[in-house]
């Protein structure tokens, strides 16, 4: 029961991100990540479901002081993506916020304790709540009762072995931004953009590379990606890994107009990706995407 509350009050933010997350945007630097997306949003927006983030950040900009540690994750929901914001802040600051947005407190809803407010339009609509330190926003009111219901489970992303290997070394470089992928279900999501050999040549990768974790940086119209990912069992052999190469290959040439039944972004010019094998049993995963 101890450990419980001390949990819960001490959360991290991975903690109360519903583990069926299809990405995470684990974002140490929040201003360099809003000023170098700018020009790639428009790119990117339909492969990660950017156009939320800016009514997220609306709620920051309304904090006082800064906050530049956010984690955006993206789950699926039939065809969509719904994305979920979460932040570290005080209690007085979320106050605050009330206030300064005019919210009325006793317009809310309560979900296990907590009071959820809404905020938007009949455009773009948000819920969000303030739970355990933990300031939650999304425009899908199940994704965030579910994540404020998961800070209360003891099994959670941080207690998956192929996560946990990856978050503790974003935990170690908290300079940069990272992408975190869960590639199973982030390719299951698009499967139906990309034709029957790429589906199948997508499920072999994935099965075989669960997780990875890459330092992300925009410039231009360009995408840098630089991390590792997690092998589903330990490279035996030098013509296992090249397997796995040949697949990852396979899959960044294919994210292109040959691979595709429709593209999610209007145009794709570039993309690159490699495997290589390190003595921890990680593999370094680099990678690029040019529009």
């Amino acid at each position: 029961m101890y450990y419980s509350f001390f949990r819960q009050v001490n959360a991290q933010l991975m903690e109360t991100i519903p583990t069926d997350a299809a990405f995470l945007f684990q974002i140490n630097d929040n201003e360099t990540f809003i000023k170098t997306t700018k020009k790639i949003y428009p790119y990117i927006n339909p492969l990660f479901g950017l156009d939320a983030y800016p009514g997220c950040q609306f709620f920051v900009d309304q904090l006082p002081g800064k906050y530049n540690q956010v984690v955006f994750s993206g789950h699926p929901n039939g065809e969509t993506l719904s994305i979920l914001f979460a932040c570290k802040i005080h209690e007085k600051a979320f106050k605050q916020l009330l206030k300064n947005i005019e919210i009325d407190q006793k317009n809310c809803i309560t979900f296990e304790r907590c009071n959820i407010y809404t905020f938007g339009t009949h455009l773009k609509r948000f819920v969000f709540t303030y739970h355990k330190g933990i300031f939650l926003a999304s425009e899908n009111l199940t994704l965030l009762k579910r994540a404020i219901a998961q800070l209360k489970n003891p099994k959670n992303l941080t207690t998956v072995k192929s996560f946990r290997e990856l978050f503790s070394l974003t935990e170690k470089n908290k300079k940069q931004n990272w992408l975190i992928l869960n590639h199973e279900k982030y390719f299951s999501h698009f499967q139906f953009f990309f034709n029957d050999e790429t589906s199948i040549r997508l499920t072999h990768f994935s099965s075989n590379t669960p997780w990875a974790a890459h330092q992300v940086w925009f410039s231009g119209l360009e995408m840098l990606l630089m991390g590792y990912a997690t092998p589903a069992l330990p490279v035996q052999h030098d013509y296992e890994l090249a397997i796995h190469n040949a697949n990852a290959e396979y899959w960044a040439a294919y994210l292109s107009e040959i691979g595709m039944r429709k593209s999610p972004v209007t145009q794709i010019k570039s993309l690159t990706f490699s495997l290589d094998s390190l003595k921890s049993g990680l593999w370094m995963a680099n990678g690029g995407v040019r529009f």
